[in-house]
């Protein structure tokens, strides 16, 4: 759906109908004209043009993969990676044009996930070679670097002062010495990651008890995140 507002009393909200029924769109990114979305339950990832409203599809490999986070390099080819949450998997897929697209699949190596598995959930992405993503299964938020001989690193999170383990759920990689910034449901607290440091998080306990952090953005030196239970928008003042 597209919500355009005019004023408080002037709006306007037009719907796209997804191809696949029942295929639960999931998550939503934008990038050069274009909304890219997973599709949960259809296995598939979408891409509406908000010109024309036409919605192509682009089926995942592995079947009942569970597509879940999204974000999109733009320029071309477009770059749109994607979680797997059932197989334990990031995807690229990688589109040159209408017809020429190709995807690829990155498995997440067992010495991650022992048990639970990781159950990759968002993915954002801070260069073309470097792909932050969370593993709430593994208790860890984690780095994608195609190019890199050692390709995934991940770093446990575990907040010493409660004795809690993380639940990292969603993540913006950031800039200026902050690695990445998170919600975390596991500890109901907005965490910064510092790469270069040996406190490596910085904690922002939320005012609402067990309000279940959800989505974030940052925007210059504000962080702001949705609570799923708790009913409210929490800023986080850098």
């Amino acid at each position: 759906g597209r919500l355009v507002v005019t004023s408080s009393v002037d709006y306007a909200v037009v719907t796209y109908s997804v191809p696949t029924a029942g295929s639960y769109p999931y998550d939503i990114a934008y990038a050069n004209g274009a909304v890219w979305f997973t599709e949960r339950d259809g296995n598939k990832i979408g891409r509406l043009d908000t010109a024309t409203g036409t919605i192509l599809e682009y089926p995942v490999e592995t079947s009942d993969s569970q597509p879940t986070g999204i974000d999109v390099l733009p320029g071309v080819p477009t770059r749109v990676w994607f979680t797997e949450r059932a197989v334990d998997k990031l995807g690229q897929l990688v589109v040159t044009d209408t017809t020429t697209t190709a995807i690829y699949e990155y498995a997440i190596p067992e010495a991650f996930i022992g048990a639970p598995p990781a159950e990759p959930q968002e993915v954002k992405k801070n260069t073309v070679s470097e792909i932050w993503f969370t593993a709430p299964g593994a208790y860890s938020i984690a780095r994608y670097l195609p190019q890199s001989f050692e390709p995934f690193d991940f770093h446990y999170v575990y907040r010493q002062d409660t004795s809690t383990r993380g639940i990292p759920w969603s993540i913006m990689a950031a800039q200026s010495g902050v690695g990445a910034w998170f919600t975390d449901r596991g500890t109901n607290s907005v965490v910064a990651y510092f790469p270069q440091t040996n406190s490596s998080f910085i904690w922002y306990s939320l005012p609402t008890g067990n309000g279940m952090p959800n989505d974030l953005v940052v925007t210059g030196n504000l962080v702001w995140c949705t609570e799923e239970t708790g009913q409210r928008v929490v800023r986080v003042t850098m």
